[in-house]
């Protein structure tokens, strides 16, 4: 096999792919025009700053707004660790058309305070 045959083959194979996450990402501004942010599907992944003292990390997944999804997430975290603060790093996604796309920190950080 020469060269030019294998470079020919891993860049139609890395297109094939770009051309995958392409059409998800079609789907997912489909789905977004549709969604109704107050009704969304939404997932908090708090890492705990302890999990090296054997604290949990934890998901939370929630249907409705954004603000009640970050709120169940710090009420779960805070029952899981028996604190009433919450120490731990988030991340914060909400779910279109079956995948995951990561909210900005600077969006969702006004609702952590509350």
């Amino acid at each position: 096999m020469n060269l030019k045959r294998i470079l020919e083959e891993k860049i139609s194979a890395e297109l094939a792919e770009f051309q995958c996450w392409a059409d998800e990402a079609r789907k997912a501004l489909r789905a977004l025009r549709k969604e109704r942010l107050n009704e969304a599907d939404y997932d908090i992944k708090l890492r705990a700053l302890w999990v090296n003292d054997c604290e949990k990390s934890e998901t939370v997944e929630y249907h409705g707004s954004l603000r009640e999804a970050i709120k169940k997430a710090k009420d779960r975290a805070r029952a899981i660790t028996n604190r009433d603060d919450v120490q731990a790093n988030y991340s914060v996604f909400i779910r279109l058309a079956g995948a995951l796309y990561e909210i900005p920190p600077k969006y969702w950080k006004k609702f952590e305070k509350r």
